[in-house]
């Protein structure tokens, strides 16, 4: 008997690990993640009144429906389909404000500075435009991922493990 046959039990004779257990749990430690940066910047959520606690709220609830997935409860596999639908609209939707920072740092003219502070300048407007790019390669990942794991969780053959019948995981 291996490891996995012996973690995992068995759904219809099936004993091996599933690709989307995986990426649940990697959707759990990212929204993780994401939620320690909120609260570090919570000041900052506090001046942005009621509407900056939008996304802490909203990753708080996607870490709870992670957890409820992993644990197999009958209506997360549902309610992260979901989840992962309203992920997926968000993510076009924040790569194009940071698509326009993007044009809007390539549009910024010179001003009357000295030659060092526009090479400084230079420098930091490079820097930036790296961390944006790569941000924006970073969301299309991450789009692809969640348009998977909507998808994945919607098949037939994942729908027996969160059967509300099935009773607790041993």
């Amino acid at each position: 008997m291996s490891f996995f046959s012996a973690r995992q039990g068995t759904v219809r004779g099936t004993s091996k690990l599933q690709l989307w257990s995986i990426a649940i749990w990697v959707a759990l430690l990212w929204s993780c993640f994401i939620e320690r940066s909120y609260l570090q910047h919570l000041s900052e959520l506090q001046q942005m009144g009621p509407l900056g606690w939008l996304g802490p709220v909203a990753n708080f609830a996607l870490i709870v429906i992670c957890i409820a997935a992993l644990l197999r409860v009958h209506w997360a596999r549902q309610g992260l389909r979901i989840a992962a639908g309203l992920v997926v609209i968000w993510i076009p939707l924040s790569a194009r404000h940071e698509f326009s920072l993007w044009r809007q740092l390539a549009q910024s003219s010179p001003g009357t500075e000295s030659s060092a502070e526009l090479a400084m300048q230079a420098a930091m407007q490079q820097q930036l435009h790296q961390i944006l790019g790569m941000d924006l390669v970073m969301k299309a990942v991450l789009l692809l991922f969640w348009l998977w794991l909507c998808w994945r969780l919607g098949r037939d053959d994942v729908v027996p493990y969160f059967d509300r019948r099935r009773g607790p995981r041993r």
